[in-house]
């Protein structure tokens, strides 16, 4: 196995019109068809857009969800669409999982990039139980074994919040563009 994994496109049938948003949703807004890294493109994609959301904790859950939701469907068409169990143009699964990762945590630079770093070394590293459920069929597997890659993320970064080990140069609040 490749360290960087990318899905050929095969030859494809035309796009239908009601099949884009299943495309727009799946790759993430387009960050799936970036040629290497899509995974941590789209995580770090993810880590902007909440850095120019409204610091409400209920949106970005509730975007992070919304995405998920849809993200199964979506990754499930494009698995078919790619030939690919697991496509590497779909990249939702990242970006909804970060952004339900950062929701529990403060709005800060440190915990913005300590989220990052270990979301992508989880997602890549695939711990068990992550392999196996990655071949759940369908979009199932694509974005379940990323919430899991998620829920040890999100393990260690409450360890830091509760034993305060995040540095203080670290403790930067990001800036509220929305007052």
């Amino acid at each position: 196995m490749a360290f960087v994994k990318r899905t050929r496109i095969p030859e494809t049938p035309p796009l239908r019109w009601w099949e884009a948003p299943y495309l727009a949703i799946g790759s993430f807004g387009g960050t799936g068809f970036f040629p290497m890294a899509s995974g941590t493109v789209a995580s770090f994609a993810a880590c902007v857009l909440y850095v120019f959301l409204p610091p409400w904790p209920w949106l970005v859950g509730v975007l992070g969800a919304v995405l998920f939701l849809f993200g199964v469907p979506a990754t499930s068409w494009m698995a078919v669409r790619y030939r690919d169990n697991d496509p590497s143009q779909a990249t939702v699964d990242e970006g909804a999982v970060m952004l339900l990762i950062l929701v529990f945590f403060p709005r800060e630079w440190g915990y913005l990039a300590l989220a990052f770093f270990l979301f992508r070394f989880f997602d890549i590293a695939k711990l068990p139980p992550c392999r196996r459920i990655e071949r759940l069929s369908g979009g199932w597997g694509i974005m379940l074994d990323d919430f899991v890659a998620g829920v040890y993320t999100a393990v260690l970064l409450a360890v830091v919040y509760l034993t305060k080990l995040m540095p203080a140069w670290a403790s930067i609040p990001l800036p509220n563009l929305w007052s």
